[in-house]
């Protein structure tokens, strides 16, 4: 090419043998394709430095023929449009519209590169899985000008590169192609059956056979724009591609046979100086012949006359424009792109495609590099087809109550319906699918003096056609019959005067238990069809192995092992709503059980009674259920991932309603009540336990003595004695019912002590505790912040509401509710700044040795689990603690069941001559204890925790002194700790700061005014009805049965396998 002659080289062979690698490479390995333009440039630039009036343009076009198509790769707008394929008398076959872009370094070749490839027509085949669809022709036109400086003129050699990467030859048989990928492989192998029937006729042109033989060029798009390539002015290289395969034997032997052919083409090529002049003169002068032809023309000959002057002046534009022009419009192509990129939402980097942070996404996965990541489908962020649906059965929903009002009101039953959004009872069932919107359209029926009913949508429609009939008759029917009379005020499908029972709410048992052979006993929570906590069930799960003999005797050992056995006991549900707590009963179906088991409760006189102003009750079941069912994968499976769903019903209280009085006892204990569980959710109390062991006379650490010491707050004084091997054992353990959280601490990572503080006189040692409260203000200004937010919320939909002109029942009850809210916030915020003792807030006044501790886990981290592992507390400092001066100590012993580690401690690194020397008496030297541990719930993360401690060297004992510690019988300390109060986040509020009753009315409310404030109720309620899934999710965790504490010295080994009655894996 720089010396003036066109040139191509071609890939040539079967699908899957690498012809796209070979010409394009990979990353890592590039092809001939990017070698090639990379030393073009390397190449140009040392040319232009050696010779003296020598410069280079360099300019590319990129293009694929699919099905017998041409499309342009380098097209800005990314269209897919055809291009037309012309042959010129003066410049031979070309591409109409090709865009012909001007490059001036290998990284504009590369961009271009990777553009194209991104556009090219790929699709998967039984031979390759990334098989390469269509031809791509990659052109470089090499502009090399000469100027002579003593004369002045100039001379042009341009030369034409064309690099060409083939579609694989395929029989269908082999490629299982079907459908499209059979018509793509039928005009592939057209394509190349063309090439080789042109090769077969050049090599037999070029060996004197045949030299006036046809070669049919136009067979196919391919050959034709290969013309000049394959049998004209280029030297062209073939690079044939071949298979190791055996199967692939006959494809092998057919492309080497067209290679050994092609060997005998012989091209004439011939050194293209200075063509640009030539051209330019002889399209001018057709262009002056097509004029006068014009003129001269009859009318008919016009168009094609006129079409072909078009196409000459076009491409005398095209040769005429200068190298400015070019380089002008190859920027404005890529800004373009750019721009329509951009639109998107998607830059183009060197490691691929990257997208905006706040838009979802969907990017395809290859295992070709270059074809991975480049397909982007962005993910609306409007409405999801669940959402749709929801939509549309709430208009519809309104529509059929909209009927029902009308009737009623006709036939003067005095009854309103409204819809609102519930929760249906299997959307509570944690064994649902997860791809579907929770609630759905529901309505509420109202009369006065009788209360409110909640209808499902199917029962109002059958409703519907007895009120259809009702109004017909209502209709026709005379005045003056009194039966007519009487039928029409006994006759009402409009209102249920005698309601059967109503959900409660369903509580979801995880039988993790059954697997693990663990005994499950647990308060689970009962969520309603609002999304709220209504109650908790009181279960024991367990496995039954323990059988009567007699019902054994008859069974063989075989048929005992193929089943399981399980107990199911319902002791008592708590905190029930009391308006539903007349004659409470609950069923579930177990695993393979066609009938649904029925519990009912206890008839005694124990429970609440009706007119207790206790807002909640308990009914008490006490109920064993022994289940046996066939033991296979798919119970397995359901004993780990699913759970026994439990729904539990009541009947209404006659004449039950709600008591608006905030100063009632029974509310404010309710709102209590509320708070203390909200927080002992997100709270777990752990205990770190530190003891400092040294040598005894029989070679064994022994704990050493703590004395107690009024001046002294980090819980005594640890009697050294001087010159003793020493060792710092550490302990983490739970501390139980200490709240709900699912804390587990699996181990403890590393231990550090250091931080060393002498103190002579116990002026100052007030401060010389294990208490911080960074995190305890950290905690109460997030909580006042959320209260704030919620606070602003509130005013601002109870200042709406108030402004009302003309006040529903529905915007009375809502005002009221508001008023309600916005009065419990300020209780809330006087919980925060002022907390009672015994209230389980943190801060709240508690014994000694408490740390309050923040992890700062979000709710959603719970579903999704922490990939990177967190560090908390790493700002919780001691007061005056210097964090750079620990020394890390080496753990000699784990304890296998506990959380427990011993470290060797050398107090001389620490350089502290009060460590290694006996002192006063009233000597107090301080250190910082610190351990990291790591967490696996409630997410993976690590934990600092730091506990100070108060030493002293004494001197060792005489034989007089121990015998007189001996006799004396003084009881010791062997150690002392700390309990930390762990915090994993501030809790959501579970009634949110609207009933979600109205909310769900305000959701369901499609034809009101204020559409916008419609969109945001809908908004808000879906966003709190998910709080059912933190509620699952949690739950899950808490009800997980404990783990083992593995061995950190230890490898880790595979989870151990269940057995059921014998080895499970050897059933199965």
């Amino acid at each position: 090419a720089f010396m003036g002659y066109n040139a191509c080289i071609f890939a040539y062979g079967q699908t899957g043998s690498g012809k796209s690698y070979t010409m394009m490479g990979s990353s890592d390995q590039p092809g001939l394709i990017p070698r090639l333009c990379s030393s073009l440039f390397s190449r140009t630039e040392q040319e232009e430095e050696e010779g003296e009036g020598e410069s280079f343009t360099v300019e590319v076009s990129y293009m694929e023929i699919y099905n017998e198509r041409v499309r342009d790769l380098l097209d800005p707008k990314g269209s897919r449009q055809t291009l037309r394929v012309r042959e010129h008398t003066v410049l031979g076959p070309y591409v109409d519209g090709l865009s012909r872009l001007a490059v001036a370094s290998y990284k504009d070749i590369e961009s271009l590169m990777s553009e194209g490839n991104k556009s090219r027509t790929v699709a998967a085949t039984n031979m390759n899985e990334e098989s390469s669809r269509s031809h791509a022709v990659f052109n470089i036109i090499l502009t090399h000008t000469l100027k002579d400086l003593h004369t002045g003129t100039s001379g042009e050699k341009v030369s034409k590169l064309s690099l060409v990467d083939l579609a694989g030859s395929e029989r269908a048989t082999k490629t299982g192609a079907a459908g499209e990928r059979l018509k793509e492989g039928s005009n592939i192998n057209k394509s190349l059956s063309t090439l080789g029937l042109v090769i077969s006729a050049l090599a037999d042109q070029g060996a004197g056979k045949n030299r006036n033989k046809f070669v049919p060029y136009r067979d196919s798009v391919l050959t034709w724009l290969l013309k000049d390539s394959l049998g004209g002015n280029s030297r062209t290289a073939m690079v044939a591609t071949i298979s190791p395969s055996a199967d692939n034997y006959d494809e092998t032997l057919s492309t080497l046979r067209y290679a050994d052919r092609a060997k005998n083409i012989v091209n004439h090529a011939v050194v293209n100086e200075d063509p640009n002049a030539r051209i330019i003169r002889e399209l001018r002068e057709e262009v002056e012949k097509l004029k006068e032809q014009l003129t001269e023309a009859e009318s008919l000959k016009a168009p094609e006359l006129k079409e072909r002057l078009e196409e000459s002046e076009k491409l005398i534009q095209e040769m005429t424009v200068t190298w400015e022009d070019k380089l002008r419009k190859t920027e404005a192509v890529a800004q373009e792109r750019q721009r329509q990129l951009e639109r998107l939402g998607i830059s183009l980097q060197s490691s691929g495609i990257r997208v905006v942070d706040h838009r979802c996404f969907l990017v395809n996965l290859n295992a070709d590099p270059a074809l991975n990541e480049l397909l982007v489908y962005y993910l609306k962020a409007m409405m999801t087809r669940s959402l749709r649906r929801l939509r549309e059965q709430i208009v519809r929903a309104n529509l059929l109550t909209q009927e029902a009002g009308f009737i009623a009101e006709e036939l003067n039953k005095r009854t309103e319906y409204v819809v609102t959004l519930q929760i249906p009872a299997a959307k509570l069932d944690a064994n649902r699918k997860r791809d579907s919107v929770l609630s759905e359209p529901a309505v509420q029926v109202r009369r006065k003096g009788k209360g409110k009913q909640i209808w499902a949508l199917e029962k109002l429609e059958n409703r519907l056609v007895d009120m259809r009939e009702l109004y017909q008759e209502w209709k026709d029917y005379d005045d003056d019959n009194p039966v007519m009379r009487s039928y029409f005020k006994r006759a009402d499908p409009f209102f249920d005067e005698q309601e059967n029972h109503s959900l409660i709410g369903v509580a979801n048992v995880f039988l993790f238990c059954l697997c693990s052979d663990v005994k499950l006993q647990y308060a689970v929570p009962i969520i309603n069809q609002k999304g709220e906590v209504s109650g908790r069930l009181h279960v024991e799960v367990w496995r039954g192995t323990e059988r009567n003999q007699e019902e054994e005797s008859g069974n063989t050992e075989e048929t005992r092992r193929r089943r399981a056995d399980a107990d199911v006991k319902i002791l008592q549900a708590t905190g029930l709503p009391r308006h539903l707590s007349n004659f409470v009963f609950c069923q579930y179906h177990f695993w393979g059980q066609d009938q649904a088991i029925f519990i009912a409760p206890e008839m005694s006189t124990s429970n609440s009674s009706s007119t207790s102003k206790d807002p909640q009750c308990t009914v008490v079941f006490d109920s064993t259920k022994e289940l046996s069912v066939p033991l296979s994968e798919d119970f397995v499976e359901f004993l780990w991932e699913g759970a026994l769903a439990v729904e539990v019903f009541g009947h209404k209280q006659v004449n039950q309603r709600r008591n608006l009085a905030l100063w009632d006892l029974g509310v404010i204990q309710d709102k209590t009540r509320s708070l203390r569980e909200r927080w002992s959710e997100v709270t777990r109390r752990l205990e770190l336990w530190v003891q400092l062991m040294e040598l005894n006379e029989a070679g064994d650490f022994t704990p050493v003595e703590v004395v107690p010491a009024k001046d002294v707050r980090s819980g005594g004084v640890f009697q050294l004695r001087q010159g003793q091997s020493r060792r710092v054992q550490v302990e983490v353990r739970s501390v139980p019912d200490s709240g709900t959280m699912p804390l587990i601490v699996t181990s403890i990572l590393s231990v550090s002590i250091g931080d060393v503080k002498v103190q002579q006189t116990p002026d100052h040692s007030e401060e010389m505790d294990s208490y911080q409260e960074v995190d305890l203000d950290r905690l109460r200004a997030q909580w006042l912040q959320t209260l704030t937010q919620r606070q602003e919320e509130l005013d601002q939909q109870l200042q709406k509401v108030v402004c009302k002109p003309d006040k529903s029942e529905d915007d009375v009850e809502r005002e009221s509710q508001l008023l309600e809210g916005r009065l419990t916030l300020t209780e809330e915020r006087n919980a925060v700044l002022v907390p009672s003792a015994g209230s389980g807030i943190p801060g709240a006044p508690v014994e000694r040795y408490r740390v309050t501790m923040e992890t700062e886990v979000q709710a959603d981290d719970f579903q999704s689990r922490l990939s990177a592992p967190l560090v908390g507390g790493l700002d919780a400092l001691l007061s005056g603690e210097d964090e750079q001066d620990f020394c890390d100590l080496h753990v000699v012993k784990h304890c296998a069941h506990e959380v427990k580690v011993e470290a060797s401690w050398d107090s001389t690194v620490h350089g502290c001559p009060q460590l290694t020397r006996v002192g006063p008496p009233d000597l107090r030297v301080y250190l910082t204890v610190r351990v990291l541990v790591q967490l696996s719930h409630p997410a993976h993360m690590q934990l600092v925790l730091r506990k100070r401690i108060c030493v002293s060297v004494t001197g060792r004992q005489g034989f007089a002194q121990s015998l007189l510690k001996r006799m004396s019988h003084r009881s010791s300390i062997p150690g002392c700790g700390v309990t930390f109060e762990i915090v994993s986040n501030i809790p959501g509020d579970i009634y949110g700061p609207e009933d979600r009753d109205m909310l769900a009315k305000l959701a369901a409310n499609a034809d009101d005014d204020q559409s916008a404030d419609s969109e945001a109720a809908i908004e808000k309620y879906l966003r709190s009805i998910l709080a059912v899934e933190n509620i699952l999710t949690l739950d899950k965790l808490r009800q997980a049965p404990p783990t083992k504490h593995p061995d950190p010295g230890q490898a880790p080994t595979a989870p151990p396998t269940t057995a059921w009655n014998g080895p499970l894996l050897g059933l199965l």
